[in-house]
């Protein structure tokens, strides 16, 4: 397996997770760059409410 396909395995399975797990959570691809929003639907604060994901570095960043 290729880093660029390792890369691409890892960022499915952090979606798949997502999905499976939380189902409030809508995976946000809109804003490129490599990141990837994962936005609380029941929030009242969607804007606020997200999670980051940095897909080339597969790190993830929570704002409170």
């Amino acid at each position: 397996m290729t880093k660029t396909q390792l890369k691409k395995a890892i960022d499915k399975n952090v979606y798949e997770y997502i999905e499976e797990n939380f189902p409030e959570f809508v995976i946000d691809h809109s804003e490129g760059n490599g990141r990837v929003y994962f936005i609380d639907s029941t929030s009242n604060h969607p804007a606020a409410d997200n999670i980051e994901y940095h897909q080339s570095e597969h790190t993830l960043c929570a704002r409170c």
